[in-house]
């Protein structure tokens, strides 16, 4: 437990906003939320064993924070620095705009745990993958390379990703989701295009020993047979944030139709 007086100093030397609520930074939220989340799946287990009334999300938004400062008015503060910090970052990260729905019971509770288990999805993909296409290196070349992707040292090229969300949905569905992931990243992948041919035109592209770079073609055959001109490498977090983020929307619009029975 956090004592009163060192926690006050701590205050006064925190940023708050001129209603004097903290100002938290997108890490150190997420951070707070994943040990909500933790918490709650404990209080759960124990309200299952105990056969108590589990609590909502919100509720234990409160729980947690009077246990872990000790203090009601501590409580008020970070509970207020939490609400802001969702308002701020929830359309800019998708765990953060995830609990902040759950927070509003706008979504069930149990779908962080989809969410979880479809990035954890991604990543045993990424390591097939890799497997498949280097089958004559050793399995200890394709882990350490899966965690180069992991780490966002290295981008998916196009046949890549394309070829995990395939394994992801049925095909209707992963061509939505492929659609939706071009859409929204082309865009940006040509403004900073641009801006680095006016920043360092006569700078030469570095090579990576390990991975080969995508050819520079932007005219392949999809996985589905098609010829398609749209091409796009894309990041390990950038892909795991569309895909959830399609995954989201599914699941709005599914509870959508219940939502608006009980207005």
């Amino acid at each position: 437990m956090v004592s009163s007086g060192t926690e006050k100093g701590k205050r006064a030397q925190e940023e708050r906003d001129p209603d004097g609520v903290r100002l938290m930074p997108l890490v150190k939220l997420t951070e707070m939320i994943h040990e909500i989340c933790a918490s709650k799946n404990k209080f759960d287990k124990k309200c299952s064993e105990g056969k108590l009334p589990r609590e909502t999300m919100e509720q234990h938004l409160y729980t947690f924070l009077f246990q872990k400062y000790g203090l009601r008015s501590l409580m008020i503060d970070w509970a207020s620095a939490i609400i802001k910090g969702i308002k701020l970052y929830q359309s800019e990260d998708i765990w953060v705009g995830t609990f902040g729905k759950i927070l509003r019971n706008e979504l069930n509770e149990d779908f962080r745990f989809v969410l979880q288990e479809l990035e954890r999805e991604i990543d045993r993909l990424t390591v097939d993958y890799l497997r498949a296409k280097h089958s004559l290196k050793s399995d200890a070349y394709t882990v350490r390379l899966a965690r180069r992707y992991r780490l966002n040292e290295l981008p998916m090229d196009h046949g890549m990703w394309v070829d995990i969300v395939k394994h992801l949905y049925d095909d209707d569905d992963a061509l939505s989701v492929i659609g939706k992931v071009l859409d929204n990243t082309l865009p940006a992948e040509k403004e900073e295009e641009e801006g680095a041919q006016h920043e360092g035109e006569d700078e030469a592209p570095q090579e990576d020993p390990e991975e080969p770079a995508p050819p520079a073609t932007m005219n392949h055959r999809s996985v589905f047979g098609k010829t398609g001109t749209k091409q796009l490498a894309i990041y390990h977090d950038n892909l795991v944030a569309e895909v959830l983020s399609c995954q989201l929307e599914a699941q709005q619009r599914y509870l959508s139709k219940f939502s608006q029975l009980f207005r």
